[in-house]
């Protein structure tokens, strides 16, 4: 039997045209969700992942679906034989309510193939969809406002400006705070902290003291330059977050419980490296004439 010529030519055609399996495979995956919000914890948010396969899905040979935070593995079905539909759902927890939103990531491994006449294996490719589903009427959180108050124990910086320790050069990283507060008025809102000793050289860097997330002003004081002292936050909720970083850089952390703090300025502390020699917490002269309501003033 003789084959025909233009059924040759068509046949020279499919197999060079691309009817063959010729790498050119796509897969498409795109993810709804039901409710498109959320209001309670508990509540449970249900995936729907449509997959579509170019030109088919190769069921028989597996496949595999996840989502990050599937309370349990995705169920699929065929739809048909370039398309499958996977569902999955999330319950919301406390932490997702009090971010205000669910991140959930998504992925899909599937074999794909090309319709041809010649049988082959096709091949895995995958696919990646982020969603993320908001609590109903989202208000992302604001930026902490900085309000500093004056500082009874020294002068204070103005915000963004630079603490400038002159002294010997030791290894910065090390610890700039003792760790530990000598002193806290939260009627005034102040709070004394011990520098490390010896101290790193903070030469020409910029040294950032950080409470409950704000950043606060400071300043040196005492007769030896041995206390940071620093405006409370306007957050000043117990226990305190304490930590300093250097050049954007984390040096200290410790947390302060404030069952010490007190609601008036003490006329003395002792240094807390010489006990027998208290100093005045006082940097620089009060004008009592000018400020009578100094706390340093008769």
């Amino acid at each position: 039997m003789k084959i025909p010529f233009q059924a040759m030519l068509a046949f020279a055609f499919l197999f060079f045209s691309g009817g063959l399996c010729d790498g050119t495979e796509t897969l498409k995956l795109t993810v709804s969700t039901s409710p498109s919000t959320f209001t309670s914890v508990g509540e449970k948010i249900t995936f729907t992942y449509k997959i579509v396969g170019e030109d088919y899905i190769s069921f028989s040979s597996g496949y595999k679906v996840t989502n990050d935070v599937a309370d349990e593995a995705p169920v699929c079905s065929k739809v048909s034989s370039r398309e499958m539909s996977c569902t999955s759902t999330h319950t919301i927890t406390t932490q997702d309510f009090a971010l205000g939103y669910v991140t959930s990531n998504a992925s899909a491994l599937i074999h794909v193939g090309t319709y041809n006449i010649i049988t082959f294996r096709p091949v895995d490719l995958t696919e990646k969809a982020t969603t993320v589903v908001y609590i109903k009427n989202f208000v992302p959180s604001p930026t902490p406002t900085i309000t500093a108050t004056p500082v009874p124990t020294a002068t204070p910086l103005q915000p963004g400006q630079s603490i400038v320790i002159p002294q010997p050069n030791i290894l910065i990283l090390q610890p700039v705070l003792a760790g530990s507060v000598s002193a806290c008025d939260t009627g005034l809102g102040y709070i004394n902290l011990p520098l490390a000793d010896p101290m790193p050289d903070l030469t020409g860097k910029n040294l950032e003291v950080i409470i409950n997330g704000y950043k606060v002003n400071c300043a040196i004081a005492g007769s030896r330059n041995q206390l940071l002292a620093c405006s409370l936050p306007p957050d000043r909720t117990f226990p305190l977050n304490i930590g300093t970083t250097v050049d954007s850089v984390q040096v200290d952390s410790f947390s302060f419980s404030g069952a010490t703090c007190t609601h008036t300025v003490p006329t003395k502390e002792k240094d807390p490296n010489d006990p027998n020699a208290p100093v005045v917490p006082i940097a620089t002269p009060v004008d009592c004439i000018a400020d009578p309501y100094n706390p340093a003033c008769p």
